[in-house]
């Protein structure tokens, strides 16, 4: 029988199964807590491992470090990328688990969320497709599931220089993705909603100078030395969709690329 896990990344005592509509001894809870706090964050773990499920309180920050102690500690067959701030649909096991079996090709999988007001969180494609290096770019963190023992296997892990709390502050899902795919895991997109999320994701936006250096590194980092052009093209549309000055965000954007 497929198991199913949950890599809930958190930060002082705030995820709630409950609320997430997720089975607590399905989770793996990486909670992130200062140090004073570690006696209490065990108080709080205490229900969650009272029904199997495992929490990793730790004195530490960075979303990427996060991710990766939720793999660490992982058994499940199967592990779905989660956060503190999303609802899962009531059939969303139901349907994770026939996607792998409608695919036992994907080592990967990748697949819709909504907004809080039902809107879809960004475009999607109507239909399933292999996900290439190019197209990790899309990917949002809270749409990736995949098979533990293959991801093991590849020795990749999430770049720890990226995501919140770290130098650049988004981007680790599209170079975790991009690197299982450069690994030679099948990565696939499958066009079904089974998650909301409470807001815009993360590193969504473009109007802080951080955010748009950070676009530049992981532009750099996912398509390699000679992906300038794109990285110029991109802060022109983001800025145009934004209202920023193109010339400036440009120059954050090359900034962040040649940092890297």
């Amino acid at each position: 029988m497929t198991t199913l896990q949950f890599l809930v990344s958190t930060m002082n005592n705030r995820f709630d199964a409950a609320g997430a509509r997720l089975d607590p001894a399905r989770c793996i809870v990486v909670n992130q807590v200062d140090e004073p706090d570690l006696d209490r964050a065990e108080a709080w773990a205490s229900p969650i491992r009272s029904v199997g499920g495992v929490v990793v309180n730790v004195a530490e920050r960075g979303l990427s470090k996060s991710r990766n102690r939720a793999i660490a500690a992982a058994k499940g067959d199967i592990c779905v990328i989660s956060d503190d701030d999303i609802i899962f649909d009531a059939d969303a096991s139901e349907r994770l688990e026939a996607m792998f079996r409608d695919h036992p090709e994907a080592d990967v999988i990748t697949f819709q969320a909504r907004s809080d007001k039902g809107h879809p969180l960004r475009r999607y494609p109507p239909t399933s497709y292999k996900h290439t290096v190019l197209t990790s770019l899309n990917v949002v963190s809270i749409e990736i599931a995949f098979r533990l023992d293959a991801v093991r296997r590849s020795h990749v892990q999430f770049d720890e220089r990226f995501g919140l709390g770290a130098e650049y502050v988004s981007g680790e899902e599209n170079i975790f993705v991009s690197d299982l795919v450069r690994s030679g895991l099948a990565a696939i997109y499958v066009p079904e909603c089974i998650v909301t999320h409470s807001g815009e994701p993360s590193g969504g936006q473009f109007e802080s100078d951080r955010v748009a250096i950070s676009k530049g590194a992981i532009i750099r980092r996912v398509l390699g030395k000679f992906s300038l052009p794109i990285v110029v093209l991109f802060a022109i549309k983001k800025s145009v969709q934004h209202e920023e000055n193109p010339a400036r965000m440009i120059s954050l954007a090359v900034k962040g690329w040649r940092k890297l």
